[in-house]
């Protein structure tokens, strides 16, 4: 959630650096949330059937190789193209709450969960004040 919380106030930047309109600007997280959703289906169905680890990894590895695409992307498109690749890797999440139930006792489940819910909350709320600073000051 930290690194799609401080996209948010970089949006006008993105929008002049690629001299884009705001709803094709959008795209950017759109695209992201919408790849991110289909993934989470389809991984989490092959998470079943290959295993939920080797599935696990292989989003993150598919996240990472879309975030490193999107710090060199010279024009829209291939931010686009990096943005939805990188959204694919967003199964990491349900596979891991997944995996949180088969790795640790019955009993430590729900603080296990607890702890990575409250991720979500603690980099949504860094994310905004860190990325406007940053787009501010370094954009």
């Amino acid at each position: 959630m930290y690194t799609e919380g401080m996209l948010i106030p970089s949006l006008p930047s993105i929008q002049r650096q690629f001299g884009v309109s705001e709803s094709m600007v959008s795209w950017v997280l759109s695209l992201y949330l919408a790849f991110g959703m289909v993934s989470a289906a389809i991984l989490g169905k092959l998470g079943d059937v290959y295993g939920k680890k080797r599935m696990m990894v292989a989003a993150m590895s598919i996240y990472t190789v879309g975030a490193v695409m999107t710090s060199y992307a010279q024009d829209f498109t291939t931010l686009l193209i990096a943005r939805a690749i990188q959204g694919s890797g967003m199964a990491m999440m349900p596979l891991a709450f997944s995996l949180v139930r088969k790795e640790f006792l019955p009993k430590l489940i729900p603080q296990v969960q607890g702890i990575i819910s409250a991720m979500f909350g603690v980099g949504i709320l860094s994310s905004l004040p860190i990325g406007a600073y940053t787009s501010q000051n370094y954009g």
